[in-house]
């Protein structure tokens, strides 16, 4: 009986925590930050809790001077931690999942610099572990060509702590054949001795990975189909070593953090990977792509201290199902900012009303026409256009949306997409192309570069003839928009089949749409717009059986059980 009762009290437990974590954002669910030395924003953030019944008390206002700007210093030592207070007083981290920042609160993060003296002891110690590893891997080649050329093993070949990994790999390769051969020469009594040695320098150089790859060589030789327990153990080690430094890379990134990360890194693909894994710590270092988006940031100020890399894997895009451990821990932003206040307050005003009536009119999707090979990686140019293809085909057979699909090379024209409900496009960076009107609650997005590099622009534009997208479509009127505030490489930003194909079925918020489908945080593409509008809440166009069963896993447990 007690057993029963303890099982029952887990299991509704659980479901507690899953429902609280896959319901959609509500008013009380969302916190909003604004500048307590701005006017505009004080305003913005009033008129915005009063429009969605926000309670005030989530209203924060931060102390510091507005701008776009702020040190990486200043948010480390002031912004984050006054945050991060505010939110654990009260209680308010166990009910806010979102967070929204209001005009004049900064867009980016500086990089961090690049002399600290964190950075400084980084270098230092993975230079060192560097010379150590291509210590390592000359004795191993002393040994080996010794042996190849039937001498006993001399003291290691003279090879610089630099050494080019390529090279270092290549001159192994070649002396292991030539010891393969010697190998193959000799009794069979002394070859069993001999080919322990040899797997041992495999692994040693090319880890668990390389052992792998025996056994696949060997299967496919074999013509088998099994996998054998062995090759069953190695693959399970390698699976391992691969969580272990998932776990490990979101770390304040320290020597003692590197020093576990090689370890596990040489564990699983030897001294050659883990010279690899160096040399690209060392190009992360020197580049410093350590800018951020502010939302980008907020969105882990209830993470502890965490790595600064390009960037880390978003916990709640929905290929991360399977490893939801720090989606409770990480926040949901969206920004209310454009040129004008006015226009903020219209963002807001026409999201909700279009909400209530159900967003509709003509869906604008710009592609170029690129073809998809095997060969294409995930953020390829190919694999977005594509995106935009399935999309319209989505929409086509699945909705009654009219669908306007262009795969030229050309943008759409100026002024030639009348009744615009939906658009995005690509390719011109930088430089807005007003081809639309647009109906109330529109959202539209443009996939470049720095389409988000400044939103706020009192009076004349900062360039007229070369306007960012995001800016440009606010002014313009869309209700919704998402952009980079730098460079933010294309495979970072979200494709538009998952991301349009998740408000179309009108249960997740705008919000839970960007935060689902965006590959990464702690980087630089943010989303702007009201995060609890809904645009297709009253007017459902897709069901839940029409997206992918990857992505459809994404949308509240009950949206299954009712069907436009």
């Amino acid at each position: 009986m007690k057993k029963s009762f303890l099982l029952l009290l887990i299991g509704f437990w659980a479901f507690g925590s899953v429902s609280q974590i896959e319901a959609a954002l509500g008013p009380s669910n969302v916190g909003i930050i604004a500048m307590e030395s701005s006017s505009q924003s004080k305003e913005l953030a009033e008129y915005y809790a009063v429009a969605r019944g926000i309670p005030r008390e989530q209203i924060l206002l931060l102390p510091g001077k507005p701008g776009i700007l702020v040190s990486r210093k200043n948010w480390e030592t002031k912004m984050r931690p006054a945050i991060r207070a505010w939110l654990q007083e009260s209680n308010r981290a166990m009910q806010i999942r979102c967070l929204v920042t209001v005009w004049d609160v900064p867009l980016k993060i500086h990089a961090r610099p690049a002399d600290s003296p964190e950075v400084e002891t980084r270098k230092t110690h993975l230079i060192e572990a560097r010379a150590e590893s291509v210590r390592k891997i000359a004795s191993l080649l002393g040994y080996l060509e010794a042996a190849a050329q039937g001498r006993k093993p001399i003291s290691a070949p003279g090879l610089s702590p630099d050494e080019p990994v390529d090279q270092l790999a290549s001159r192994f390769d070649g002396a292991l054949k030539k010891y393969q051969q010697v190998v193959g020469s000799l009794p069979q009594a002394q070859q069993r001795q001999a080919f322990t040695i040899l797997q041992s320098m495999v692994l040693a150089t090319g880890g668990n990975q390389s052992i792998l790859s025996l056994y696949a060589a060997k299967k496919t030789a074999e013509k088998k189909t099994s996998v054998s327990a062995q090759q069953a153990l190695f693959a399970g080690k390698q699976q391992a070593y691969q969580e272990t430094l998932q776990s490990l890379e979101r770390m304040p990134d320290t020597p003692a953090r590197d020093e576990s990360i090689l370890e596990v890194t040489q564990s699983a693909t030897g001294l050659l990977g883990g010279i690899r894994w160096i040399d690209e710590e060392l190009a992360q270092l020197e580049k410093n792509e350590t800018l951020a988006a502010f939302d980008d940031e907020l969105a882990l100020v209830l993470w502890p201290d965490y790595a600064l890399p390009r960037w880390l894997s978003n916990p709640w895009h929905y290929t991360n199902d399977a490893r939801p451990a720090r989606r409770t821990k990480t926040l949901m932003v969206s920004r209310l900012a454009a040129p004008k206040p006015q226009i903020v307050k219209r963002m807001i005003d026409e999201s909700i009303a279009a909400e209530r009536t159900g967003l509709d009119g003509i869906v604008y999707l710009d592609a170029r026409g690129l073809k998809t090979k095997p060969s294409d990686h995930k953020g390829s140019y190919a694999t977005y256009d594509e995106s935009l293809r399935l999309l319209a085909k989505r929409i086509q057979e699945k909705t009654d949306m009219k669908v306007v699909l262009d795969n030229r090379p050309d943008l759409f024209a100026p002024g030639r997409c009348p009744e615009a409900a939906i658009y995005c496009g690509w390719y011109s960076v930088g430089k807005f192309v007003d081809s639309f009107t647009w109906r109330p609650g529109a959202i539209g997005y443009h996939i470049a570069s720095y389409e988000a590099n400044w939103l706020q622009m009192p009076g004349s534009w900062k360039d007229p003839n070369k306007i960012p997208w995001c800016p440009g479509l606010l002014e313009d009127g869309a209700a919704a928009t998402l952009g980079a505030v730098t460079e933010p490489y294309l495979l970072s930003l979200p494709k538009p089949d998952p991301f349009f194909s998740l408000l179309l079925t009108g249960k997740v918020t705008l919000a839970e749409a960007f935060h689902r489908t965006k590959p990464f945080v702690s980087w630089r593409v943010i989303l702007i717009g009201d995060p609890l509008y809904m645009p297709f809440k009253n007017n459902p166009k897709l069901r839940h059986g029409d997206l992918p069963p990857e992505l459809s896993r994404s949308l509240p447990a009950a949206a299954g059980q009712s069907a436009p």
